[in-house]
């Protein structure tokens, strides 16, 4: 009996790990999508050729957004380049071997939380059963829909990796918290050291990692309610909320200190962080509907177009998703004794939720958000299912029934997104089909057709790519890609007058808010003007980056930037750099906090010659992680100092050859 055992014990986990992969395998192929392309494609340091020190470090710290940044993730990318190059397929296939493997996780994280919950329930009740129920969750989870933009979509391997650790640090947390019922204190120590080094690495992947100490609390409230401690038990429960209290108050203290940054962020946003807090009541409602009952039709990228919530009533069902979620939440929470599942699915949901669902100045909605908030829903869906099996009669026969239909349903909808992923032209007309108002769908699927147009052999793709590009227009006044796009078929395949576009372009570049995507179309029309001179008028393209840099509406980053883009311009058409050089410094006043814009000032100023301005950016000197992430900074001081004993020894004051950076900081 113990070799089936072993067999059926080791087949379980393997039986998950494999689904997991085969739901998702369509989606290996395709190309890169959305913030992939900044992050991976476009991305330098992370395109490495040799495994240096130097070189992994560099990779590491690319990634500047957030207190922590994504050094984990972004290490990762570094060393899937260094084996595959810049093919998706393999970047694609490491996120679903992670996604497998923390099925996995979750399929043993479930089992063992309802084991122990069995064991610890006073009222003795045999009726879970952690083994099927633990099963069935896990496959739910591989399976689900939603996670379809998570697996396949290679940037959020931050959300992976992230998820990864968090599940070993609260499989960390279990065993402290058995080891502590047995009073063994050696065990205790290495498990309590796993559980900082997980939660450390879960951190260094995603900031999402704070709420570690909300799903440990969510365990303790609705299944173990404090008991099997031991005598540690007073210290351990202590330690629990002051870890939920630490990022509470360190947020509260964030906002105290300083109301005006939070706000600040909304700077390029068309909602406030009052509205987005509302409209994240309707945002999370839409998140359980398709974890419970997943939807095909709901489940696109982009929502740029989702209604924002101005009030409780407007729209009407922002104050009744309110209402719903609290409703929800305080019957968990009164029923936590009869219905302990109840309750912790909804607990454990809302506490994944706590920090994107917040008042951060971040997009409304991402289905990567739910990828362990999910587990909680599910793990009750499942349980209800394993009941009714349990039940004679009809009740059986729902359960049975409910169980393959929810497996078909899921598994279905996850194939058709994965297929859809694994093809830039059908994840775009994906998007446009599914969400039409969506000016963000319409623009990629333009440019998704514009990029897939071979010349004459297919005029017609050229046709809808301007037809989407026109349709994005009218749908959002804010958006310059679209015009951009048009003006780019325009000059590079002839297929209009460029007059148009062109004026389009200027328009919205003029007087428009922009958001901060549309910085590439100052890049592109840089370009254009390159590629096609005759075709596209110098001063036509100043006349753009000029309208930009005056725009009242656009924030200082988004003003330098296309200052920066004309610098480089004037560079490249070979005016002087008494002309060009005012230009840069001007972007550089406006962005004096970005050691980017100062390393490109102080690059220029040293390939010059001006000595004493390029010393004058030493001071404060650049600090080691800047150094770490721009190594050339080194290579430029070097320089100076050359040119500087130079001029001591009275020696003309030559500029230095080299190789010629990036012109501008990225976007």
């Amino acid at each position: 009996m113990a070799l089936p055992r072993a067999i059926i014990g080791f087949g379980t986990p393997l039986a998950l790990f494999l689904a997991a992969i085969v739901i998702a395998w369509p989606g290996i192929h395709g190309d890169l999508f959305f913030d992939s392309i900044p992050n991976i494609a476009a991305n330098q340091a992370i395109q490495i050729t040799d495994l240096s020190p130097a070189s992994l470090l560099a990779a590491a710290v690319s990634f500047s957004q957030g207190p922590f940044g994504r050094p984990i993730p972004m290490l990762s990318f570094a060393l899937d380049w260094y084996l595959a190059g810049a093919n998706p397929t393999w970047f694609k296939l490491v996120n679903l071997l992670i996604h497998a493997a923390n099925t996995v996780l979750v399929f043993f994280l479930v089992r063992r939380l309802l084991r122990l919950h069995r064991r610890l329930d006073e009222r003795e009740s045999g009726d879970t059963q952690p083994q099927t129920v633990a099963l069935l969750a896990a496959l739910l989870w591989a399976i689900a829909p939603i996670h379809g933009f998570t697996v396949v979509y290679v940037v959020q391997r931050m959300v992976l990796l992230g998820g990864l650790f968090t599940l070993v640090a609260l499989h960390a947390w279990l065993s402290l918290r058995e080891a502590a019922g047995r009073n063994a204190t050696a065990p205790m120590v290495g498990f309590a050291s796993l559980l900082g080094i997980a939660s450390l690495l879960a951190l260094a992947c995603k900031e999402t990692a704070v709420l570690i100490p909300f799903y440990i609390a969510v365990t303790e409230v609705f299944l173990f309610q404090s008991r099997g401690l031991g005598r540690l038990r007073r210290p351990i429960i202590a330690a629990i909320w002051l870890a939920v209290l630490t990022p509470i108050l360190a947020l509260a203290y964030t906002v105290w200190s300083n109301p005006e940054g939070i706000h600040a962020g909304y700077a390029l946003r068309p909602f406030t962080a009052e509205e987005r807090m509302l409209t994240q009541a309707r945002v999370l409602v839409m998140y359980l509907r398709n974890i419970i009952i997943p939807d095909y039709g709901q489940l696109h990228f982009f929502f740029d177009n989702l209604p924002i919530s101005h009030s409780l009533t407007e729209p009407i069902t922002t104050g009744l998703s309110i209402a719903f979620l609290s409703t929800l939440a305080a019957a968990g929470l009164l029923l936590r004794r009869r219905l302990p599942l109840f309750g912790f699915a909804i607990w454990w949901f809302l506490a994944g939720q706590a920090l994107e669902a917040s008042f951060w100045s971040l997009e409304l909605v991402f289905w990567h958000r739910n990828y362990l908030p999910a587990v909680g829903p599910l793990v009750a869906i499942a349980a209800g299912l394993v009941w009714l099996t349990r039940q004679p009669g009809l009740a059986r026969a729902a359960g049975i029934g409910g169980t393959v239909l929810l497996l078909a349903l899921s598994g279905i909808q996850s194939w058709m997104i994965a297929t859809d992923w694994g093809d830039r032209v059908s994840i775009a007309r994906a998007e446009v089909i599914k969400n039409p108002g969506s000016a963000r769908a319409n623009h990629y699927y333009g440019r998704t057709a514009l990029l897939a147009y071979t010349g004459d052999r297919d005029p017609a793709l050229l046709a809808e790519a301007q037809r989407s590009f026109s349709r994005a227009l009218d749908l959002n006044p804010r958006t310059l890609l679209p015009a951009y796009g048009l003006l780019f078929s325009a000059v590079k395949y002839q297929s209009g007058p460029v007059t148009g576009p062109l004026n389009e372009v200027k328009r919205r570049a003029a007087t428009q808010p922009l958001e901060m995507s549309d910085l590439s179309a100052f890049d592109g029309v840089v370009g254009l003007r390159a590629e096609r001179p005759e075709s596209l008028d110098l001063f036509d393209v100043l006349e753009v980056l000029d309208a930009a840099a005056e725009n009242p509406a656009l924030v200082p980053e988004q003003r330098a930037f296309a200052l920066s883009k004309k610098a480089q311009l004037l560079a490249k058409e070979g005016f002087p750099a008494s002309v060009y050089m005012p230009v840069l410094r001007h972007a550089v006043c406006l962005m004096s906090w970005s050691p980017d814009y100062r390393f490109l000032l102080f690059r220029t100023l040293v390939e010059h010659g001006e000595i004493d301005e390029a010393q004058t950016l030493l001071s404060p000197p650049f600090s080691r992680l800047e150094r770490i992430k721009e190594p050339r900074i080194d290579q430029y001081e070097a320089a100076l100092r050359t040119l500087t004993e130079l001029r001591r020894k009275g020696e003309p004051s030559l500029a230095p050859s080299g190789p010629t950076p990036p012109p501008n900081p990225a976007p």
